[in-house]
């Protein structure tokens, strides 16, 4: 299975949606993204969780990878 990693940009959503179109499994780290609000920001985690992939902080993201 492929497997993307988004982070590092603004909570908007977009590069997941465009990776999971891709069929790529997708995983947003909760603490490498932002957006202008909070409020936004939850929103946008809320809506990858529930659609688009998984939610996980970078921490575990690190951990996953270092587990192989």
């Amino acid at each position: 299975m492929r497997r993307g990693a988004a982070a590092g940009t603004r909570s908007s959503g977009w590069p997941t949606w465009d990776a999971s179109a891709l069929g790529l499994r997708v995983v947003m780290i909760a603490d490498a993204n932002a957006a202008p609000r909070d409020r936004e920001h939850n929103a946008t985690l809320h809506t990858v969780y529930r659609s688009f992939g998984d939610v996980r902080p970078a921490a575990d993201v690190l951990a996953m990878i270092n587990a192989g």
